[in-house]
């Protein structure tokens, strides 16, 4: 029994020895060759590699590369497609001999991934997707039992974990011009099993020709063994000065996932002004040729939609957005099979809750929406003084709406807007635009008297303030605005034109002679001309007319109508004493007998 020991011992140092002395004597780097024609084969790209290729076998059968680079597809330039610096790859002797893989911390250093799309929306790995295939002999009808076999595997895999350093990602799209840069990236990963949460670290500096951004993120992700359910847990990703939390997961083939976001704060004005055409103004033109206007891009995606299965519930905690700030905003929406629902978006700001819903639903080549839109006692003046920059108004308004619209691209949602509004605006003050001033002019014009200075503080006290609009083919149409100020009462009627952002509004003005505003006394119930006030123009800069040259022009037609009938009731009179004196002296003559 000794004996037959020491035999087996002998063997067992003799097969040692083998294995060390084929893993010192081995050298992989003479299979370049073949390795680079494999590639070939398969892909059809080239492969280079320049580095050195190490192998060890015990106890971890182990793989170091040193440079590698593989060429880009054909038509994508001499840029090559992927390029590393250094790679290292181990797994453990003695599982994988029971069928089990568990490798070592997979090190990728100096990765280099140029990812592009040319102009016929072909990418540069797209024929990486469908690889060359030889044929060898008759097809093999039988499929594979790809869930179970994939199943186990996954269940029987384990990595000690992944780390990326220094790698560098970028991204070409030639149809829209558009790139994208990821670099430096740093990333690690721990150990990755299935059904285990796996902690996931990296930093790394997002740029694009608009913006850039240092992205720092952190969570807890896991995936199943037959890879249809993922799951994002304990997130964390910071950005500039913004900070969001929350939760994700995902179910395949559907994409039935559940979103749970919560942000800290975040200020979307660097990131919107980025993406802001050129102010009118500023761009040359070219008598020589004359720039194409660029394709719209379609707002709602169809495609995307149509698969979709998404639960989202979103809470910010401050929210600055075209320099206006918001808090505690929240938002639950769900989207299924190309139907979205958002049955409640609320945001607090400006001493007022915002609350709004909306549904979409997504058709073949179309899409319809519709949605509500409800803001009581905003203060008015601060959000407009925040949004323009200007100190234009204050008091406080009341806003109701519905609305529908139909397109997928934001000019034609612009379009086919339908709806109505009711607007109320209380205790107001309008800046820059002084009525009693107006009636000062206007008096003056009357009496032939010189033009009074106006003041240096324009401003019009608005006591109250209604209107309503239905909205037709992206024109609002305005018929009953009534306002009251302490010296007029006000009518008012136009149109909107959101499509062309275009405005055509005519404002009436009937003066009183009265200081008080709450007498109950309307519009409709003064005798007296009114002072017409035209707005028109664009959005931007609309243009405000004071037509003095209408109210004159009436008040002196009415003069001469009431002049003129004095004249004919003077003539008439005149006409019958002279009718009446001629018949008497006539009946005298006939009665002298």
């Amino acid at each position: 029994m000794k004996r037959l020991l020491k035999i087996l011992l002998g063997l067992f140092v003799v097969l040692l020895l083998l294995v060390a002395a084929f893993a010192f004597t081995f050298d992989a780097n003479r299979y370049k060759p073949k390795i680079i024609q494999v590639v070939k084969e398969n892909t059809g790209r080239e492969l280079k590699i320049p580095g050195d290729i190490s192998l060890s076998l015990f106890p971890w059968i182990g793989l170091e590369l040193g440079s590698v680079e593989l060429a880009n597809a054909r038509g994508f330039g001499k840029k090559p497609f992927a390029r590393i610096e250094h790679l290292q790859l181990r797994v453990r002797l003695w599982p994988l001999l029971k069928k089990h893989i568990e490798a070592d911390t997979l090190v990728v250093e100096g990765l280099q991934l140029n990812l592009a799309k040319n102009r016929h929306g072909k990418s540069n790995w797209d024929d990486l997707l469908t690889p060359r295939r030889k044929v060898t002999g008759a097809k093999n009808t039988q499929r594979p039992s790809g869930k179970t076999g994939r199943t186990k595997t996954l269940a029987a895999f384990a990595i000690n974990g992944i780390r990326i350093n220094k790698a560098r990602l970028s991204w070409y799209n030639h149809q829209s011009g558009q790139r994208l840069l990821i670099a430096p990236l740093d990333l690690s990963m721990g150990r990755i099993m299935a059904d285990t949460p796996i902690p996931l670290d990296a930093r790394f500096r997002f740029s694009e020709k608009r913006f850039n951004s240092t992205v720092k993120l952190s969570a807890a992700w896991q995936f199943s063994s037959d890879l249809k359910r993922f799951r994002l847990d304990k997130l964390r990703l910071g950005f500039d000065d913004s900070l969001i939390t929350g939760q994700a997961s995902l179910v395949l083939p559907a994409l039935a996932s559940k979103l749970e976001l919560k942000l800290d704060r975040i200020n979307l004005d660097p990131y919107l002004s980025k993406f802001e055409s050129t102010q009118p103004g500023t761009i040359k033109v070219t008598k020589v040729k004359q720039q194409k206007k660029p394709k719209e891009v379609a707002l709602i995606p169809l495609a995307l939609l149509s698969d979709l299965d998404l639960e989202v519930r979103l809470g910010v905690g401050d929210l600055q957005v075209k320099n206006t700030i918001w808090n505690d905003l929240t938002l639950t929406a769900w989207a299924r099979h190309g139907k979205v629902r958002v049955p409640s978006l609320t945001a607090n700001g400006y001493d007022a809750t915002i609350k709004a819903a909306m549904n979409l639903t997504a058709l073949k080549q179309d899409a319809r929406l519709n949605g509500t839109l409800d803001i009581v006692d905003i203060s008015a003046g601060k959000i407009l003084n925040d949004l323009l920059q200007k100190d234009k108004l204050r008091g406080k308004a009341t806003l109701k709406a519905k609305f529908s619209s139909r397109g997928l691209l934001l000019s034609q949602l612009k379009q086919n807007l339908d709806g109505n509004l009711n607007l109320k605006l209380d205790n107001a003050t309008l800046k820059g635009f002084d009525l009693n001033h107006q009636k000062k002019v206007l008096d003056a014009l009357l009496k032939k008297q010189p033009i009074p200075k106006a003041p240096i503080e324009k401003q019009t006290r608005i006591a109250r303030l209604t209107a309503s609009a239905v909205i037709n083919k992206g024109v609002v149409n305005n018929r009953d605005l009534r306002a009251a100020t302490p010296l007029s009462r006000v009518a008012g009627k136009g149109r909107l034109d959101i499509a062309r952002e275009k405005i055509n509004y005519t404002v009436l003005v009937k003066f009183v002679s009265s200081t008080a505003i709450n007498d109950g006394l309307s519009y409709d119930s003064i005798k007296a001309d009114p002072l017409p006030i035209r707005i028109s123009g664009g959005f931007d800069q609309p243009k405000v007319k004071v037509d003095f040259q209408a109210l004159v022009k009436q008040q002196v037609d009415r003069a001469i109508k009431k002049e003129k009938k004095k004249i004919e009731e003077k003539v008439k009179q005149d006409i019958n004493k002279a009718i009446k004196k001629k018949l008497g002296t006539e009946l005298q003559k006939l009665l002298k007998f």
